[in-house]
């Protein structure tokens, strides 16, 4: 419904499909009016194209068992071990369709930032590219997060120093006959 607040802004809001209250705001009622048809329009949209809706660790649990049967038990296991240990508990309960490309990068650099190595990152966010992807086939989800989400840098700065010309000829004279 529309309202209209103290401030003298116009408030209109409504449910959409996944359950959640929205509300729209603007300053003249002819433009929220507007805004609301069209966040309405697109609300009718999302209904038929999703299937149902699932928490990500809901989700894990059907796509390891349904989808990952023609893989090796270690596989699975290692799919468990980085999902339960370093997605689940930062984006286990959100929805599928509540997880955005922002949730998924703030993952990846606090995986980065506890210490974990580089291919941490990235076999967790090929894992949630993985899962995305077979959502979305099947109808549970209309876009994959990783997509465009840069790994978090790594400080990769290795202290290069030049041998000083007396240190080279030390090197060769000790390497001399031995290649």
């Amino acid at each position: 419904g529309f309202t209209q607040r103290k401030d003298g802004r116009y408030q209109a809001t409504y449910t959409d499909t996944f359950g959640n209250r929205k509300y729209l705001y603007d300053n003249k009622l002819t433009i929220l009016r507007q805004k609301f048809r069209t966040a309405l329009a697109e609300n009718e949209k999302l209904q038929g194209q999703v299937r149902e809706v699932f928490t990500l660790d809901d989700w894990f649990t059907q796509w390891i068992e349904l989808f990952k049967n023609g893989v090796s038990d270690s596989t699975k296991r290692i799919h468990r071990t980085y999902y339960t240990s370093r997605v689940s508990p930062v984006l286990g309960n959100k929805t599928l369709m509540e997880i955005t490309t922002m949730d998924i990068a703030r993952l990846l650099k606090s995986i980065r930032d506890e210490g974990y190595a580089e291919s941490t990152c990235e076999k967790v966010k090929k894992l949630l590219s993985q899962m995305y992807r077979c959502a979305i086939d099947n109808k549970y989800a209309l876009e994959n997060p990783t997509i465009g989400v840069p790994l978090p840098s790594y400080d990769k700065t290795a202290s290069v120093v030049a041998l000083s010309q007396k240190q080279q000829r030390l090197l060769l004279e000790y390497s001399e006959g031995r290649f």
